[in-house]
């Protein structure tokens, strides 16, 4: 079943934005709401030959190596494949006279030109002169094992449904539906590649196997750039997979990355300037929803209209160790949220070596039920949190709306574990836990105004607290819902 979408023009007004801001997630000091996408998502290792390349002349680059289609990346990833010897045609009656007498193994070279969509036979190749120069109306791999298509246009949707198929130096653009379309068992790899400007989805796999992307693009879509589900949610009996690598997800629609019930590997990924979808939902950076399992580093999502990053019900390790390992999360509608990790006992999620700068509302939440599962932090930095009046929920009543500008959140009694974190220069409170939680607080450290607020556990009647440990300053504790430093007006924008 593949989802549906209805996704909204692509220019999206200022004054839409901010509107699309005031009317979404529900968060407040007794209970929060957030936007969740529905559905399932993935785990692949991408090997690239060693050494990266000279980014002189690359449109775009990201950790300074060439990524997507462009005459000046050249054979970045290696040659297009082609065996045997090759037939040239340059027209479409030469090209499916091609088609129909190639096996498998057989290559075909196409002259610069247009041509109609075609179906590629399993195992053929078809390598284009130029990647401007040869453009194809749609690109099917149905069937088979080691169909490739490298160095041409596709105006078209492309849809695969065979294993081991490969699309390489490969621009997919302006599609009136889906850029790319994985099918269940399919198999893909896109390397070098950009897929643009597509009416709905620039990828989009429902059940798929396995998806390999590495140095691309995916950018401008109406929709969403990548779309991973297992339609089984919590219960696929296999979890489709995928690995991201060295690639930039930018101004699609709705959502950036979303990866449900999936296992799934991003590396050097970044995920900017997401814009809100239909009805003005969302517009987030990475969702992690329904029992996926994720692990990430080298990040940067940054400018999304809503949330940065969102894990519902998940396993996730957010961040590494080393300089390039780690998370850059800067002005996004709340930075990192994560919600319901102990739903099962074997979830947790660990964030570490995390910059957040400059969020709004938040910099990280956390909330949802109580359990074995739990949430680490470590080595992390939240600071310049903004202000921005969200709607309150009370009850699941909306009771108006608060201003919110802390640097961590802290909701429904969840078990988090905090080392070596420092918030600064947030705009309401460093640290805020909403009621009784469990865990600890190690080696907190609050500078830029953050310390006069200290760390408040507001609405609490008793029962447990984290434990202090290290130079973590003492708890503030009050049966009062307002944390101390709250601040509402014409300091909060948005606020009655």
């Amino acid at each position: 079943m593949t989802p549906v979408l209805q996704p909204e023009p692509k220019h999206v007004s200022r004054r839409q934005r901010q509107a699309a801001r005031r009317r979404l997630c529900a968060l407040g000091t007794t209970s929060v709401a957030l936007f969740l996408l529905n559905g399932c998502a993935g785990k692949v290792v991408v090997e690239l030959p060693p050494g990266p390349p000279d980014p002189e002349g690359c449109r775009e680059t990201i950790a300074g190596v060439c990524i997507g289609v462009d005459t000046a990346v050249g054979d970045m990833l290696g040659p297009c494949p082609c065996s045997n010897s090759p037939v040239t045609v340059s027209n479409t009656p030469e090209l499916e006279t091609a088609l129909s007498a190639a096996g498998s193994g057989d290559c075909i070279n196409l002259n610069d030109g247009h041509y109609e969509s075609v179906a590629l036979p399993s195992g053929v190749r078809i390598v284009g002169a130029s990647f401007d120069g040869v453009v194809l109306g749609g690109l099917s791999l149905a069937s088979g094992t080691g169909a490739s298509a490298c160095r041409l246009t596709v105006t078209g949707p492309i849809t695969v449904g065979s294993s081991d198929a490969l699309l390489k130096y490969t621009a997919i653009t302006g599609s009136s539906t889906d850029g790319v379309t994985l099918e269940p068992d399919g198999s893909l790899t896109i390397a070098g590649s950009t897929i643009s400007k597509a009416t709905r989805y620039g990828i989009v796999a429902v059940d798929g196997g396995a998806l390999d992307i590495s140095r691309s693009v995916i950018a401008e879509n109406n929709g969403p750039g990548i779309w991973m589900q297992c339609d089984g949610d919590c219960d696929c009996a296999t979890q489709p997979r995928v690995s991201i690598r060295e690639v930039a997800v930018r101004e699609n629609s709705l959502v950036g990355v979303a990866l449900l019930g999936t296992e799934a590997e991003l590396d050097t990924v970044r995920i900017a300037d997401t814009t809100v979808g239909a009805n003005f939902e969302a517009g987030g950076g990475l969702s992690i929803a329904r029992c996926s399992d994720v692990t990430a580093q080298g990040l940067e999502v940054e400018d999304n209209s809503d949330f940065g990053i969102l894990v519902d019900n998940s396993d996730v390790s957010l961040g590494g160790p080393g300089a390039s390992q780690g998370l850059e999360i800067n002005r996004n509608l709340r930075g990192i949220w994560l919600q319901n990790i102990s739903t099962k006992a074997s979830h947790f999620a660990q964030v570490r070596n995390a910059t957040l700068t400059g969020n709004q509302g938040i910099g990280i939440g956390m909330g949802g039920a109580l359990g074995e599962g739990s949430i680490s932090i470590a080595d992390t930095t939240i600071s310049d949190t903004a202000g921005i009046a969200l709607p309150n929920l009370v009850g699941g009543v909306s009771a108006g709306v608060i201003c919110m500008a802390d640097g961590v959140l802290w909701l429904n009694g969840v078990e988090a574990n905090l080392d070596n974190v420092t918030t600064s220069g947030n705009g309401r409170i460093g640290v805020l836990i909403d009621g009784p939680a469990t865990g600890s607080l190690k080696n907190i450290l609050l500078t830029g105004g953050d310390e006069d607020g200290g760390i408040a556990q507001v609405n609490y009647l008793g029962g447990p607290q984290p434990e202090i440990e290290g130079t973590t300053p003492p708890i503030t504790a009050t049966e009062d819902s307002s944390p101390a430093g709250g601040f509402v007006g014409p300091d909060c924008p948005g606020t009655p």
